[in-house]
């Protein structure tokens, strides 16, 4: 399973001539598949024979369910086409990633991704708000007022693509681990399926518990709560609910 994992890896991030910029995107795309299916939608199916108690108990709109997975495959298949564009640049020496790190490099990139993720997820949520671009991008995402965890990759293409440039931008700046690169997605999803389940987590935790909180009230009121997993930037900006 590792072996199999690393040859993908290699495929994906250019190390192996047998790749392609379309058998990239058609394994990242699994890849992003299979985090889908396994987090948004076995959260959603969870829930729902938990009949755990909502924040917002609205009820769905008709369609929405199949309107968020309708939209979560086009943003994949954004993230795919992505992939594919990050290939051919590193076949031609324009990107770069590093292959043999150690655990503390490891941790420190996976650290410093999340970092640079939460700063991009703000611009970019916070651009998105703009009122034109509102209108005519990030209202795909925002017609989900009661969220589900489905909705968590379910954007307009070009939402899609403005975040998925995070890992690209990332590139730009410092050749990253192709294993840290891998668990962004992961991490990244874990959070965003939590922001969108319109659930209380019972736990000790305050922030874990205000994490779909404040999600859930950003997407009532359609404004404010623009950052990711931190609130810092809300505080700082003065766009905290």
């Amino acid at each position: 399973m590792i072996d199999l994992s690393q040859q993908a890896l290699a495929i994906v991030f250019a190390r192996t001539g047998d790749g392609s910029p379309l058998l990239a995107a058609v394994l990242t795309a699994g890849w992003f598949l299979l985090l889908y299916a396994v987090m948004a939608g076995g959260a959603f199916l969870l829930l729902d024979r938990l009949a755990a108690a909502p924040i917002n108990a609205r009820p769905l709109r008709t369609g929405q369910v199949r309107s968020e997975i309708a939209g979560s495959l086009r943003s994949i298949g954004v993230f795919a086409a992505q992939a594919a564009a990050v290939w051919w640049l590193l076949d031609r020496g324009w990107l770069a990633v590093s292959w043999d790190v150690g655990p503390a490099r490891w941790a420190l990139e996976v650290c410093s991704l999340w970092l640079w993720n939460e700063v991009h997820f703000y611009a970019t949520h916070r651009l998105l708000h703009w009122r034109p671009l509102f209108l005519r991008v990030h209202a795909v995402h925002h017609r989900s007022v009661r969220v589900t965890p489905l909705a968590a990759f379910n954007f307009h293409w070009i939402e899609a693509f403005l975040l998925g440039a995070v890992m690209p931008l990332a590139l730009c700046a410092h050749a990253f681990s192709p294993w840290a690169l891998l668990c962004l997605p992961a991490l990244s999803l874990a959070w965003n399926v939590l922001g969108h389940s319109n659930w209380r987590p019972r736990s000790p935790a305050g922030w874990l518990r205000r994490a779909s909180e404040q999600h859930a009230a950003h997407h009532a009121r359609a404004h404010g709560n623009y950052g990711f997993a931190l609130s810092c930037f809300d505080r700082w900006l003065g766009t905290r609910l």
